[in-house]
């Protein structure tokens, strides 16, 4: 499968992996200013995703990341990976109405509109095409 290798500061973190079908992402983000944040800022590290296959997210530890730390990261193929911090599911509670999906176009949405009792039909989340 295909997975990251994480390292902090030249340590070791983590490997991380989904699996053949989901999303894996690693973000680092800065976020300062403004009249609710500290005008000095922080940052955020965020190393999970998606596993397709459950419809589950995961998440795996991250430190708390300062100004001269270093992340990197190595895109590796992997038999096995270190187990995730964290795994839940990614349904909706009952009743509340997923967000359309980035591909419900206007003219989608119109074409749809025409079907019979198409009036009735609430947005769900769908998977984009896959590109081959």
């Amino acid at each position: 499968m295909k997975a990251f290798l994480v390292r902090v500061n030249g340590k070791r973190l983590c490997k991380a992996g989904i699996g053949p079908d989901g999303v894996l992402a690693a973000i680092v983000n800065w976020v300062g200013g403004g009249p609710r944040r500290s005008r000095h800022g922080h940052f955020t590290f965020h190393l999970g995703g998606l596993d397709s296959r459950t419809g589950e997210h995961v998440d795996y530890h991250t430190p708390r990341l300062r100004v001269g730390d270093t992340v990197s990261i190595s895109i590796v193929e992997a038999r096995a990976v270190d187990p995730e911090a964290k795994r839940y599911s990614a349904d909706l509670p009952q009743g509340e109405m997923a967000p359309p999906s980035i591909s419900e176009t206007p003219r989608r949405r119109a074409a749809r509109g025409k079907r019979a009792g198409a009036s009735n039909l609430r947005f769900q989340r769908t998977a984009l095409p896959r590109r081959r």
